[in-house]
Parts: C-alpha cells; structure tokens; sequence
C-alpha cells in the first residue's frame, strides 16, 4: 500500500523501497561489481510485491546503481550516484545572480553563507541564468534545500509550486507564493519604506524621479505613490555603479530643480552626488537625494546620503537561520520580517570619491 507523506501526496512504494535499498547498499558498504541479491529475496527481505520490486530496481538501474544479470541476480553497478546523493543531502543550493551588482547583494549572500556553515550545511552556489529545470528536477529531493531571488521564482515557478520537493528560502516576498508549502520568504516592511518615502520628499519636491538599473524596480512603486502629492517619474541606468550614477548626471540635471530623485542602489546614489558636487550642487543640502540602500554602508554614512532601507547583514542572517530551524526542527515562521531602517542625517562631504 502506498505511503501518504505531509502534505497528502501518495508516495509509490516502489520509491520507498528505492531508498530502502539505497540505504542498505551504502551501509553493507558494497563495492562496485560485488553480488546485492536476487529479486527473490528482495520480496522476501523486504516485504514486497514482484512488480513492486521490479520497479524499485528499474529505477535504479536507471539511475546506473544497480544492474541485473538475467538469472544470476542483482550485482553493484555503481555507488557513486548513491554517494552523491548522501552527500547533496546535507547541502543547500543558493540560486545567485544579484551579488555581482552591489556591495548589499554581497552582504546578503556572505550573511546566509556564514550562518549555513555554523549549522553544518555545504553549500552550492549557482547563477540564475545557468540553472535549468532538468538540474532542479534531478536534486529536487536529494538537496537540504533551495534558495530563490525573485527572477529565479518566476523563472522556476511550476517547482516552486511542486509538492515533489526539498523546502525553498525566497529571499523576497512575492505574493503569488503565499500558501505555497514547504517555503519560507523574507518580507522587508515595504508599507514603512513607502511612508517613510513620502514623508522624506513631502512639502519639499514636487517631482520624484525613481532611479534604478532595473525596470522591474521602478515598477513596484507605480500603484505605492498612486495618492502621493507629487508627480513620480522612472529613469533606467545602465548599471549599478558609482560611474553609471555619475554618467545619469546629464540626463538627470535636465530636471526642473523641484525634483528629488530616489535612487535603488547606494554606489548609483554616491555616483550621482558626486556627479552633481562636480557641478556645484549638493543634492544633501538640497532634500533632493534618497538612496534606497544599505543603511550602514561605510560611504553612505561618512558622507551623510539619507538612506531608507534593510540592513542586508541582518536580512541574511535571519533567514538562513529560519530556513535552518525548519530543516532541524520542522518548525519556524513562514514570514521572517525585516525592518526597515533610515539614516537621514546629512554630514560632511569630505573630499571627492573614487573614480
């Protein structure tokens, strides 16, 4: 009779059985090439039906384990797959394609890394783009867990939704995702980030231009600033950098002088204060700068940029914790909130920046 796991999914037997002898491969300590058994005696040990049997070694024969030698029985193919399949089973795969855009992507990712290797987990880190939905497939049960951005959700969403799979960590909080089990996301307060926005620009711009590398950015704050009492406007960057920043600065100076510019991404905001410095004018002084950033990046707070954002060490920390209290435990809150911090006070510019 077939098994019913957690969440009310069948589990052939032939699966169980599958793991079954898996297990008693590595632990008898087989070699490769030794003599397993007879399927005879595999429904005799094991308590099993022929046809269940026959697809249990099937599989694994499949899987280049096992092969069967007509009536001479079951011998060791390989122990190599099994092996490696022990192995991934205390790893977890961080799906990445952020960190090579800022320093808080890099925080982020080091934070999570830290705290995986204090609970004993490896981990694999892999890029967004070179994944593919036949590599998830194969470790979807053999890995601890899977860890997502946003872009690797949406681009993997019928495994995010699969009930035949290790437990995921959404780095962000997407909607679409929420009674999905076995996930755990981290949600930053974006209704505060919002307010506190407002409440930085209201009675003194009339124009906010939203400055971002990332079209996808800009757009989740079209409905947010719907009843704000200024006008929002969008300005795509090529990249996230101080030299982009300050390479926007023609496009930007171009903007009636009533206009503040929030910028996603806090090297773009040190890159356009400058650009701006070079031309006599201190968006600080001015109101007119708001980076949405890393509320403790080292440059940001000796030059004094107003900053509205989640401290990325802390949002790391606190989700690979969650995600490694769920694997021990079975336990732990679906939703870890991040808060949402400001640095508003503006100091001395000091001398000019990097090139």
């Amino acid at each position: 009779m077939n098994k019913i796991d957690v969440e009310g999914n069948f589990i052939p037997m032939y699966r169980e059985l599958v793991e079954r002898l898996g297990n008693d491969i590595l632990e008898g300590e087989y070699r490769d090439g030794d003599f397993f058994c007879t399927m005879k005696e595999i429904c005799s040990r094991y308590k099993v039906s022929i046809t269940t049997a026959r697809k249990a070694i099937s599989c694994m024969v499949q899987s280049q384990i096992l092969i069967c030698k007509s009536s001479r029985g079951i011998y060791i193919r390989s122990t190599l797959p099994l092996k490696a399949a022990r192995l991934l089973s205390n790893t977890i795969l961080i799906c990445e394609g952020h960190s090579g855009y800022s320093s808080y992507f890099s925080l982020r990712l080091g934070a999570m890394l830290r705290e995986f290797s204090a609970a004993g987990y490896t981990t694999q880190i892999v890029r967004e783009d070179s994944l593919t939905h036949e590599m998830l497939e194969m470790v979807a049960n053999s890995m601890s867990a899977v860890v997502f951005n946003t872009l690797a959700a949406k681009r993997f969403d019928r495994f995010v939704r699969s009930s035949h799979r290790c437990p995921i960590l959404l780095e962000h909080f997407m909607q679409e995702f929420e009674n999905v089990a076995n996930l755990i996301m981290v949600k930053e307060d974006f209704q505060n980030e919002i307010r506190q926005t407002i409440d930085f620009f209201r009675g003194k711009k009339q124009v906010v231009a939203v400055i971002s590398d990332r079209q996808s950015y800009i757009q989740r704050y079209q409905d947010a600033f719907r009843n704000a009492d200024w006008k929002l406007e969008e300005l795509e960057i090529d990249a996230s950098s101080m030299a982009a920043g300050r390479a926007a600065v023609d496009r930007l100076a171009q903007y009636p002088s009533g206009t503040g510019f929030w910028v996603q991404e806090d090297h773009s905001a040190l890159g356009i204060w400058d650009g701006f410095m070079a031309r006599g004018r201190d968006l600080r002084t001015e109101h007119a700068i708001l980076a949405s950033a890393n509320p403790r990046f080292d440059y940001t707070m000796e030059i004094g940029l107003p900053i509205i954002g989640s401290d990325p060490i802390c949002l790391g920390s606190r989700a690979a914790r969650e995600l490694c209290k769920f694997l021990k435990t079975g336990a732990g809150n679906r939703l870890v909130d991040i808060p949402i911090e400001t640095n508003f006070n503006h100091g001395d510019p000091g001398d000019t920046l990097p090139s």
